[in-house]
């Protein structure tokens, strides 16, 4: 038993069906290296503002009080969020 060869048309849309999924592979892996790269970044910022706002507090010997700090606040949940890739919530709910 021969197989019958493909059509021209069969092999056209078989070639581009394969390369427009390689292209869409190659665009995908590079978004997702571009987000991995910016939530690091964004991660990697919060936590030195969090770590110059403990140096600073602990510099001139006062209490550190982390809900008295607005900037530290933020960073710390901006920095929680982005680690656990959380949608953060204000507390009535809304994002």
């Amino acid at each position: 038993m021969t197989r019958r060869p493909l059509s021209i048309h069969t092999r056209l849309t078989l070639w581009y069906a394969g390369a427009l999924l390689a292209i869409l592979i190659v665009i995908s892996g590079l978004s997702y290296s571009l987000l991995a790269w910016s939530l690091a970044q964004d991660v990697d910022r919060s936590l030195l503002t969090v770590a110059e706002v403990v140096r600073d507090a602990s510099r001139s010997g006062e209490r550190l009080d982390v809900a008295s700090i607005p900037t530290a606040r933020s960073a710390f949940a901006r920095a929680a969020c982005a680690a656990t890739r959380c949608r953060c919530r204000r507390p009535r709910g809304r994002a």
